[in-house]
């Protein structure tokens, strides 16, 4: 279960990020980890 949400997250932040080549749609854009 774990591990799926984990594979989920990333395929959304990569989706994301080739979308918008930027990090503001990032659901870690607090915390730092999305640089």
């Amino acid at each position: 279960m774990a591990l799926y949400c984990i594979w989920s997250l990333r395929r959304i932040i990569k989706r994301r990020k080739e979308n918008r080549g930027k990090c503001s749609g990032c659901p870690y854009q607090g915390t730092g980890m999305c640089r």
